[in-house]
């Protein structure tokens, strides 16, 4: 007996996010490649590349602070060969070493921003700020010296603005590769002198589950060891002590 089905037409367009959360697992798995492009289809396939690799764990991930260029850090990651689809790869992150159990990749440069100077509490993003800052060189400085200093002011406003876009590009990298992570087995820091590097490396990998802290420095600041404490004495933390 053969029997006749009917299938009432939808008014709403079918589209890749409307797919079903069983049918998008199994393309995900099948382009494990394109990780990155495919969280950006739709919520729904956002959450369901969260869901199936959240619960990997990075082995190792180091962190070298560069004395040279005080506003950089270099990042070393080491993961299970599974995860060749991250994010990133070839992109900014370059493979050092593969195996059929590992995966290792290094960054380029980590830009956490330029230092604090002087005139830090002056350059802000709100074009309000401005003017108040133009202002107060005619009132503090005088006319004729604020003519001179207010031009390079403004200048070095800018000239921040698009340096912090940078920054905001570097850092979101990294905030996604590890979004992707429950927790980093060892976390290793390099020659990280100042609170200010290490809790921009903090909120990077969004306060992980760490099993190990490793920090190899010649000198640290006073800030730095409190931090330091806060951050191994905390609940759900770090499981081991700092070595």
């Amino acid at each position: 007996m053969n029997t006749l089905r009917t299938f009432q037409q939808s008014n709403d367009p079918f589209t890749l996010a409307s797919l079903p959360s069983d049918i998008i697992r199994n393309i995900i798995r099948l382009d494990e490649e394109s990780l990155d492009e495919l969280r950006l289809i739709g919520r729904s396939w956002n959450a369901q590349v969260l869901e199936l690799y959240s619960t990997d764990s990075l082995s190792v991930v180091s962190f070298h602070y560069d004395q040279q260029y005080r506003s950089h850090v270099y990042m070393y990651a080491q993961m299970p060969a599974r995860n060749k689809g991250r994010i990133g790869l070839n992109q900014w992150l370059t493979i050092s070493l593969w195996s059929d159990e590992v995966f290792e990749v290094e960054s380029e440069l980590f830009y956490l921003g330029v230092p604090r100077v002087v005139y830090s509490e002056m350059i802000l993003p709100s074009s309000w700020t401005q003017w108040i800052i133009i202002v107060c060189g005619f009132l503090i400085f005088g006319i004729r010296f604020g003519l001179v200093v207010i031009p390079k002011i403004v200048h070095y406003l800018y000239k921040r603005s698009a340096i912090n876009n940078t920054v905001d590009g570097f850092v979101n990298h990294f905030k996604r590769f590890f979004s992707l992570f429950s927790s980093i087995d060892t976390l290793q820091l390099s020659n990280f002198v100042s609170d200010n590097v290490f809790n921009n490396v903090l909120k990077t990998i969004e306060n992980k589950r760490i099993g190990r802290l490793e920090m190899q420095v010649d000198k640290w600041d006073r800030t730095l060891q409190y931090d330091l404490f806060v951050t191994t004495n905390a609940p759900n933390s770090v499981d081991s002590d700092l070595i």
